[in-house]
C-alpha cells in the first residue's frame, strides 16, 4: 500500500512526526515520486505498528489507573486533620483535648501558672503548653 505522509499518519493513528521518525529509523519505507514523499505500507509491518500502537494504549491505561488510584487517595487525605510534632502547642490546640464545659476552668488555671511553671510559657503574645509527649527530646 502506498500512501502519502499526512495519509499514513491518519491510517496508523499516529502524528506525522511519528511517520517520519519511523522513516529514518528504517522502520518504514518511502519513496518520493513529483517532490512528494510516499509511505509503502505491507501487511507485516501494518501488523508490527498497530502491536506497538497496542503496547503503547495498554502502557497508558495502567498508567492511566495508578494516577486515578492515587487521585482518590489523596482526595482522601486532604480532610485527614494535620498533627504537627512540637514540644509545645498552642494553648487552645491543648484545650481541645478537653470537654467544652472544663476548657474555661482549665485555661484560667493555666493562665495563673503562666510565669510560676516551666510548662507553660508566654512567646509573641501567644500561651504554649509543653508537650508532655515530646518533652524529652
Amino acid at each position: 500500500m502506498k500512501l502519502l505522509i499526512k495519509d499514513a499518519a491518519r491510517y496508523l493513528n499516529v502524528s506525522k512526526e511519528a511517520i517520519y521518525n519511523r522513516i529514518r529509523r528504517g522502520n518504514l519505507q518511502s519513496i518520493k515520486e513529483n517532490n512528494k514523499t510516499y509511505v509503502i505500507i505491507n501487511e507485516l509491518q501494518e501488523k508490527e505498528l498497530n502491536d506497538e500502537l497496542f503496547l503503547k494504549v495498554q502502557d497508558l491505561l495502567k498508567e492511566n489507573i495508578e494516577l486515578k488510584k492515587e487521585i482518590e487517595e489523596l482526595k482522601n487525605n486532604i480532610n485527614l486533620p494535620v498533627v504537627f510534632k512540637a514540644k509545645w502547642i498552642l494553648l487552645d490546640e491543648y484545650l481541645l483535648k478537653f470537654k467544652e464545659k472544663k476548657r474555661d476552668k482549665i485555661k484560667k488555671y493555666l493562665v495563673s501558672r503562666l510565669f510560676k511553671s516551666k510548662k507553660i510559657k508566654l512567646e509573641n503574645n501567644q500561651i504554649y503548653i509543653r508537650n508532655k509527649k515530646l518533652s524529652k527530646i
